[in-house]
Order: structure tokens, then C-alpha cells, then sequence
């Protein structure tokens, strides 16, 4: 509240952004202000009293604290011009008829052309837009994240998995066959204990999917394959990123990260065709031709 009463005073505003570059004179600051000495001492006392500016060997100068709300003021203002497309960015998320993709496309478009200020404004629409992390800090979360992101996709899917979730197999079984291109690296570790382990979760429906996939005319080399992972990742329509910490305690679950962002997805998915060109499909076809036996 003091803050904000002495900013009121658009004489103290003014004083404050002159300090910038310190005030080593303050006849010439009153000069170039336009001020009388009494406004203007009242007003740099003000400052002072509210920690914004202190007075350092005869300079006038910004407080660590002053040079932050001076940093934050301008981020106000380039908020306060961005009214009209904070406004459109609300009226987005309540529209019904743009894909979630779409009204993706349109925030980032947005926030590209409000300079600086597009970052701030990703994080008062509730980190809606690009660049935006999340720590995932269970495995349940995890597979409830990456299948939300799954039942989104609309380009394709790259799965590289230490882990075996049944809710994730049908999901991207669902994306695949809807045309989302699907490429799945399973881990070489304990393998075949846990293809025997997800034969025993699979429920019939689940099963009959298996089938279906495994089944078809495709080239099961380019589906899935198996390679050694130290840590799991998954990219979705070459820009959401999950990759989880690898854990030093074997194939358990560490913590794991969620991330908007097209540069860095690139660079996972540069690690999973790497990956994937290493990988073998021996193990993968004994196990689609028992799953079908």
C-alpha cells in the first residue's frame, strides 16, 4: 500500500524513471524536471522512505528493490497495451469451435507479437503458451498427463519407454489408428518380464487392439522396436516433451518433466531416431506372435 500510494503521484513517477542513470544533481534534476524544490524533495523522500531509492556517495541511485518495480512497471505497461489481445486470449479458451491445437497456434501467434511482454503473458493466462514447463512428480500423474497430450495429437507420436502402462498403450493404439503416425522403443532391460507382466494387465478389448495393430499389413519394424533407454520420453507433434530424470535406481520411477517448446523437442527427437535407427525387433514379434497364439 505504501508502494502504490507513493507511485500515485505522477511527479514521483517522474523522479523515479529520471534516477535511472543516478541523480547527481538535483539542481539540474528540478531543472529538467520542471519542479519546484518542495515537490521535489517531498516527492524523493517519498522514494527513499519506500526503499526504491537511496543516496550513494551524493548520487541519487536505484535500490536492488527500485530496479526491480521499475523492471515490473514496464512489464505493466506493455500489459496494460496488450489489453485487447489479453481480452481475445480469454475469449479463445472459452471458444468451443477452435481445437485445442488451433487455439495453441493462435496464443502462440499473440504472444510473438507482443515482444517482451508475450512471456508475462503467457503466465497471467495460466501458462497457456509456448515454453511452458511442469514437473510431474508421480508416475500416475505422468501417464494422466501424456495421455491427455496423446488424445490430442494430430501428427504423430514418439515413444521411447523404460516403462509398460496399459492406459498409455491404448491411447496411442487409439491416435495410430485414427492416422497419427506412431513409433514406439521399448526398453531392452527386463524385457521379456515385462511382456509377460502386460499380458496378464491386458483386458479382451485391449487385446483385441493389440491384435488389430500387430495384425495389419504395416512394417512392424517401422512401429516398434527395442533399444537400451537409461531414462523414458515421449514427443507429441514435434513439440510437446515429456522425458523423465533418469533414475539411478534402475527402471524406477524418478520424476519427470512436461514442456511446450519446438526447439527442444527437436532435440529429443534428433535422440529418438538416433535410438531408433539402433534399435532390433526380435523380442517384439516373438511377443505379437504370442499374443495372437
Amino acid at each position: 500500500m505504501r508502494l502504490f500510494s507513493v507511485l500515485s503521484s505522477e511527479d514521483a513517477v517522474r523522479i523515479f524513471l529520471y534516477a535511472e542513470k543516478g541523480i547527481a544533481s538535483s539542481t539540474q534534476a528540478v531543472k529538467d524536471l520542471g519542479l519546484t524544490q518542495k515537490r521535489y524533495y517531498s516527492r524523493l523522500k517519498g522514494l527513499i522512505d519506500v526503499g526504491l531509492i537511496e543516496k550513494v556517495e551524493g548520487t541519487y541511485m536505484y535500490t536492488a528493490f527500485g530496479k526491480v518495480v521499475r523492471k515490473l512497471g514496464f512489464y505493466l505497461m506493455g500489459v496494460l497495451n496488450n489489453i485487447d489481445r489479453i481480452e481475445l486470449i480469454n475469449k479463445l479458451y472459452k471458444a468451443k469451435s477452435l481445437s485445442p491445437t488451433e487455439r495453441s497456434k493462435v496464443e502462440e501467434l499473440i504472444s510473438e507479437q507482443s515482444g517482451e511482454v508475450g512471456g508475462l503473458l503467457n503466465y497471467i493466462m495460466g501458462e497457456k503458451g509456448p515454453n511452458r514447463m511442469k514437473v510431474i512428480i508421480t508416475f500416475n500423474e505422468l501417464v494422466d498427463k501424456l495421455v491427455e497430450q496423446i488424445d490430442l495429437s494430430q501428427k504423430s507420436i514418439l515413444l521411447a519407454s523404460r516403462h509398460v502402462d496399459t492406459r498409455v498403450i491404448d491411447a496411442s493404439l487409439k491416435a495410430n489408428k485414427r492416422g497419427v503416425i506412431l513409433k514406439v522403443l521399448v526398453s531392452k532391460e527386463n524385457l521379456s518380464g515385462k511382456l509377460n507382466m502386460l499380458r496378464v494387465m491386458l483386458s479382451p478389448r485391449l487385446i483385441l487392439s493389440l491384435i488389430e495393430f500387430f495384425g495389419s499389413s504395416m512394417d512392424m519394424t517401422e512401429l516398434i522396436r527395442e533399444n537400451d533407454l537409461t531414462f523414458s520420453f515421449c514427443i507429441i507433434d514435434d513439440r510437446y516433451c515429456f522425458f523423465e530424470f533418469p533414475s539411478i535406481e534402475g527402471s524406477k520411477f524418478s520424476i519427470a518433466f512436461y514442456i511446450d517448446d519446438e526447439k527442444i523437442s527437436t532435440r529429443f527427437t534428433e535422440l529418438f531416431h538416433r535410438q531408433w535407427e539402433m534399435g532390433e525387433i526380435n523380442k517384439m514379434q516373438q511377443f505379437s506372435q504370442k499374443l495372437k497364439e
